[in-house]
């Protein structure tokens, strides 16, 4: 574990002082940012907010199950 001075936590895995591995960047207001990181970068994750709605890049329906679409 790594605690920054601005409160957020990483949670994971290391290899040679780096981020390496499966891991996540936890925020104080409760959202994380998971994933699979090499060599210091993460390589793919997705960010889960505090409330457990999930966004990835792809595809993502945050607002589409809360429009009401005239007909």
């Amino acid at each position: 574990m790594l605690r920054f001075p601005n409160g957020v936590v990483y949670v994971g895995q290391f290899r040679k002082g780096e981020f390496h591995g499966q891991g996540a960047l936890v925020y104080p207001n409760g959202g994380r940012y998971q994933a699979t990181w090499e060599r210091g970068y993460a390589v793919e994750g997705r960010y889960v907010f505090n409330d457990g709605l999930l966004y990835e890049d792809k595809n993502w329906q945050y607002v589409w199950g809360c429009l009401s679409i005239p007909r």
